[in-house]
């Protein structure tokens, strides 16, 4: 349903702004000219019509060609999503492994100077702007130390590292809260007092039962803030360190005014973000089998 409402929005948008023509065609263009290409797209078609060829295309897949590329807008969709899910998932796993480690660090010894580090840095993390984030390390990494490249994209540690950070650093301190939370009341459970008067070192009572409880919550933080990137916080990164990902390519699209390629990026985000908000309610639905869904 999410992704029919979306579909539809798409369509009554690039119905009721801008115009293909204009578009495509310089201003110089004759009157003559401009209205066989709008009867060759189909624009002079009653609204029904149009509506019924959107939608039938769109379940085809087939999304037309962009305005400004000239090449068909699956094909550099294609092209650009690999590399928005590869920093995503990398960005998620550094998230993962940072986070999980201060939010233990914290939560097996809250109220102690060790805590209070970890939620200052955390409160900052949340707090602090994506961009002024990428600014900064441009500035710091790439201008003053001159140690990373200022922006561009390879699949090699010089130009992941600070595209990785920006994007990550959020969901670092979010999850490092998560993590101290689940870890704090875990650790007041009665199995693991039971736990430690069996003479278990405290080691293995962490690894053992705070760890493995407390994962499943993590897991599902991950998948949330992973469908939080696709929504918004990948288009910032992209954009200032130029790297060929869907988000660049939607901004690109809007700056472009190329309304077929913003719509197909606009559905493949809205599906993206779809499928992992499903994968959030799958997994609590999974990891706490006591949830129940009403059918309401």
């Amino acid at each position: 349903m999410v992704i029919l409402t979306v579909v539809i929005l798409i369509f009554l948008l690039t119905q009721l702004f801008g115009d293909p023509v204009r578009i495509m065609l310089p201003p110089s263009a004759p009157e003559t000219a401009r209205e066989g290409l709008r009867e060759f797209l189909g624009l002079n078609d009653p609204f029904g019509t149009r509506f019924y060829r959107f939608m039938l295309d769109y379940v085809t897949l087939d999304f037309g060609i962009s305005f400004w590329q000239r090449s068909p807008n699956l094909a550099l969709i294609t092209e650009a999503l690999p590399i928005t899910l590869f920093l995503g998932a990398c960005s998620v796993t550094l998230a993962i492994v940072l986070g999980g480690i201060l939010g233990v660090m914290a939560g097996i010894m809250p109220n102690t100077p060790v805590d209070y580090v970890v939620r200052v840095i955390s409160f900052l993390s949340i707090s602090i702007p994506y961009f002024w984030v990428a600014l900064m390390l441009v500035v710091i990494f790439a201008v003053f130390l001159r140690w990373l490249p200022t922006s561009g994209f390879a699949l090699d540690a010089k130009h992941v590292v600070l595209p990785l950070i920006t994007l990550s650093l959020r969901a670092v301190g979010r999850m490092a809260n998560i993590m101290r939370s689940s870890v704090i009341e875990i650790m007041r459970m009665q199995y693991i007092v039971t736990a430690r008067s069996k003479g278990i070192s405290e080691a293995r009572v962490v690894l053992n039962h705070v760890l493995k409880n407390s994962f499943p919550t993590m897991l599902v933080m991950a998948i949330y803030d992973l469908g939080r990137m696709f929504a918004g916080h990948a288009l910032v990164t992209e954009v200032i360190f130029q790297w060929p990902g869907l988000a660049r390519l939607t901004y690109q699209s809007l700056t472009h005014r190329d309304l077929p390629l913003v719509g197909a990026c606009a559905f493949f985000l809205a599906v993206i973000v779809g499928v992992l908000n499903l994968a959030v309610d799958i997994s609590i639905a999974f990891l706490n089998p006591r949830i129940v869904y009403s059918n309401s």
